[in-house]
Parts: structure tokens; C-alpha cells; sequence
């Protein structure tokens, strides 16, 4: 995890510019539109839990326009610099998610609304996202639900085609999602859930007990 933070404070200042400039292309396919479909289902006045808030775009919208408090947590230091800048009474926090489990949650409040992940999933292997959806929705507050919007296919063969198709751009220490697996891991855990395919590189998810 010590190159992905060195990766993401280096990032930092240019990231949106780079996610705007590359909407019609490998992984940001369908950005905006993931954007609005998150902006379109959360409720006004809602408790948000941020995974890896980054430059805070999202949450940024969400405060403004939906009138959310705004929670959450990054591995870059530079980024939780510019999402607190950019977000005045959010509390957001540097942390390497890794750790999940050691993170003072006592700290944040206990019912936050929904715990969005944008971009945010596809740095961990299947099992240990489902451990994740899990240890929230188990632990932190079941009656929350988890937003995900991230790089995925609708099944394994798509998926190894568009990783021929795109090895210039492909990245192997990524986890992709696949829907049909994870929808099985997610029956597997007794969730409910809904998706949609945004692009054909983008996926949304809504997961709730």
C-alpha cells in the first residue's frame, strides 16, 4: 500500500483534470453519468461515509446539492488536504483502509446513511470485498447502505476480453469487478442489491441487508 499512497499524493493535484480529460476512455468511461446516478439516489440531509474520498468531487456535489454531512477517509494525506479545503465542516480523516477493523469508529457518527465507493473497491480482491461490505453493514450500521461505482464487467468472459483488448492500459495489481461473481458472494452473505451498467467499463451497485 506504501507505492498506491506515494502514487496518490503525487496525484493529488491533477487528478480530476486527469478523470475529466479521459471521460470517453479506459478506466473513466462513464464517469459523470456515475456521478449522477449516485447524486440521483442518495437523500437530501443524509449521513455520508466516504471510502477514500480523494479530491472530494463526489462529496463535494452531495454537500451542496443534497445538503449531506459529509464523512470519510483517504490514504493520501494531499487529498484529505484538498477535500477538507474543499469541504469545510466535513470530517475526513488520513487512513489506510487496510486496516479497517482498527479504525476508531467511535469517532464518526452511528448512522450513517450510506457508505459510498467510487473507484474505491477495485484496489481490494473479491473476498475481501465482500469482508468489507460485510464488517459494515454487520458492524458499523445495518441499516445503512453501501453506493459503489467502480471499474467492472458484467461477467468473466468480458472481463478477460477487455483485458486483452486493453493491455497498454490494463493494470494487473487492480481487482476489477465481475458482476455475476459478486452477485453470487452477495446472495452467499444474505444482502440485497441492485446494479446497473453505467459504461462498458463502469459498473453501480446499491448493497443493504
Amino acid at each position: 500500500m506504501h507505492d498506491q499512497k506515494t502514487l496518490f499524493e503525487n496525484w493529488a493535484d491533477s487528478y480530476e483534470k486527469f478523470v475529466f480529460e479521459n471521460q470517453q476512455s479506459f478506466p473513466f468511461k462513464g464517469y459523470l453519468e456515475l456521478v449522477d446516478a449516485i447524486i440521483n439516489t442518495i437523500e437530501s440531509q443524509s449521513n455520508i461515509f466516504d471510502l477514500g474520498i480523494g479530491t472530494g468531487y463526489i462529496s463535494y456535489k452531495l454537500y451542496t446539492e443534497k445538503k449531506c454531512q459529509i464523512y470519510g477517509v483517504d490514504l493520501s494525506e494531499k487529498m484529505v488536504e484538498i477535500s477538507k479545503n474543499r469541504i469545510k465542516d466535513a470530517h475526513i480523516i488520513q487512513f489506510d483502509f487496510d486496516n479497517y477493523q482498527d479504525l476508531d469508529w467511535s469517532v464518526f457518527p452511528k448512522d450513517i446513511n450510506y457508505f459510498i465507493g467510487t473507484y474505491f473497491f477495485h484496489h481490494y480482491n473479491d473476498e475481501n470485498k465482500i469482508k468489507i461490505i460485510d464488517f459494515l453493514l454487520t458492524h458499523i450500521n445495518p441499516n445503512a447502505k453501501i453506493i459503489i461505482g467502480d471499474i467492472g464487467f458484467l461477467n468473466h468472459d468480458l472481463l478477460i476480453e477487455n483485458k486483452i483488448r486493453l493491455a497498454k492500459e490494463w493494470d494487473d495489481s487492480e481487482y476489477y469487478f465481475e458482476l455475476e461473481s459478486l452477485k453470487k458472494s452477495l446472495k452467499s452473505k444474505n444482502l440485497n442489491f441492485e446494479s446497473k451498467v453505467i459504461s462498458e467499463f463502469c459498473i453501480y451497485l446499491e448493497i443493504w441487508k
